[in-house]
């Protein structure tokens, strides 16, 4: 490690944005938001009563949310390993992967917020149609083949910006700001569009009101919108702002890389919090997963206890 290097981590936290303090808050809202991920996926798969075309996006947008929370938190974990200039192949290829696994999830995270506002939208507008259009396996396909496009920009971009960089520096820096301005500005276009799409729908159709599930889950995404544009808007600005004028090293800057870094990992970790507490069908999955674990811990407890009180019983008739 050079001595640069050993300053990132000791340099205080108006200095440097990956400071001591920020590092350790920013490892533990990962594990967090990692976790939690993780058990809603989880509470899908166990529950058949959640897996439905209209909760299925759900589960879709937490498994790029964990990922990228996972390859973030080995880079907390062990960023001494991360930061060193000179690596085998074997520990570069581990690196560039982490990368590859934490870039192309960052954009599968926010196409799934899109994929899953185009939804909603079509369950409102078109609602007798989006049960024909809408089956599980033809949302899994969709989610694939985003899938398969964000890991194909993912690796691009890892090979162009970090990889090349030093062969070729004006197209990585060229391909950083277009595909910085796309990510940051086109998905928050599309969310904007279709939210007042939406509204106008309701407002001005005259047919029958969308179901009642239709309607509690139409409530939900605006909620994870809402979160996403909140928490992401601060760190598209502070992007832009880098691949416009560079690294700036005033301390305002230096605190909002530090804000806006601390709210972009909480919005891979806030999804969660929004479906358990609005969503009735997953906090009855959740409170009944709970119950059962708990049923199942009373039951040995009870036939240890009358276990216990037979051989008492026992030995005492001995």
């Amino acid at each position: 490690m050079s001595k640069n290097q050993t300053n990132v981590t000791t340099s205080s936290c108006l200095v440097n944005p990956f400071c001591d303090p920020i590092l350790g808050l920013l490892g533990a809202v990962a594990a967090f938001g990692a976790v939690l991920n993780i058990l809603l996926i989880i509470i899908f798969i166990l529950d058949k009563r959640l897996q439905r075309p209209i909760y299925i996006g759900i589960p879709l947008l937490a498994l790029p949310d964990m990922l990228f929370l996972l390859a973030k938190l080995s880079t907390i974990a062990f960023s001494d390993f991360f930061r060193q200039k000179e690596t085998s192949s074997q520990d570069f290829v581990l690196i560039q992967t982490v990368n590859c696994i934490m870039v192309s999830s960052y954009f599968s995270s926010a196409s799934h917020v899109v994929l899953l506002s185009v939804q909603q939208y079509i369950y409102i507008a078109y609602p007798l149609k989006s049960g024909v259009w809408f089956k599980n396996t033809k949302v899994i396909v969709t989610s694939a083949i985003t899938w398969s496009v964000c890991v194909v920009f993912g690796i691009t971009y890892v090979y162009i910006v970090v990889i090349n960089k030093v062969n070729n520096r004006m197209l990585a820096s060229k391909f950083n700001i277009v595909l910085t301005f796309i990510i940051t500005i086109l998905p928050v276009l599309i969310l904007v569009v279709l939210h007042f799409l939406k509204k106008r729908v309701l407002m001005s159709s005259m047919v029958t009101r969308p179901q009642r599930s239709v309607r509690k889950m139409a409530r939900v995404v605006s909620f994870v919108i809402a979160g996403y544009l909140i928490t992401t808007t601060p760190v598209n600005i502070k992007d832009i702002i880098e691949v416009t004028f560079g690294y700036l090293k005033e301390t305002w800057f230096v605190i909002f890389y530090e804000v806006s870094t601390i709210l972009l990992y909480l919005n891979y970790s806030v999804n969660p919090f929004i479906y358990f507490f609005s969503t009735p069908q997953f906090r009855r999955a959740l409170c009944c997963w709970r119950n059962k674990r708990s049923l199942y811990g009373s039951n040995n407890t009870s036939m240890a206890t009358s276990q216990t009180s037979q051989i008492s019983s026992f030995q005492e008739r001995l």
